[in-house]
């Protein structure tokens, strides 16, 4: 038999590892998201016209008062017709006693123990 003689390998250099040469690798693009539509509004801006006022009518409401905030519609209107004096309390003294809830305290005992 005839023996065919073999390729040499590349002589290795004993007793190191060989280490692959440094490439450089271009990041992948990044993907494409579509947009986001709609979602959270934040601020109340995409609420209607008639939906922001009712909110600051409630608002106003806690803050002045249903009467007071009711006269001030009525005032806004055209065909409305202002109130004389008289019908609107003005100048008048309304007495309060009868809705007064305030717990009256016999003074005469407390200052007669500290004495």
């Amino acid at each position: 038999a005839s023996a065919t003689p073999r390729p040499a390998l590349p002589a290795r250099p004993s007793g190191h590892f060989t280490i692959p040469t440094a490439v450089a690798v271009v990041p992948a693009a990044p993907r494409r998201r579509p947009a986001v539509e709609g979602g959270f509004d934040f601020f109340g801006t995409q609420k209607g016209a008639a939906a922001i006022e009712d909110v600051q009518n409630e608002d106003l409401a806690d803050v002045v008062g249903q009467e007071a905030l009711a006269l001030h519609k009525a005032e806004s209107e055209a065909r409305f017709k202002p109130a004389d004096e008289d019908a609107r309390g003005i100048g008048q003294v309304i007495d309060l006693t009868a809705h007064d809830e305030t717990e009256q305290i016999d003074v005469q005992g407390l200052r007669s123990a500290v004495s």
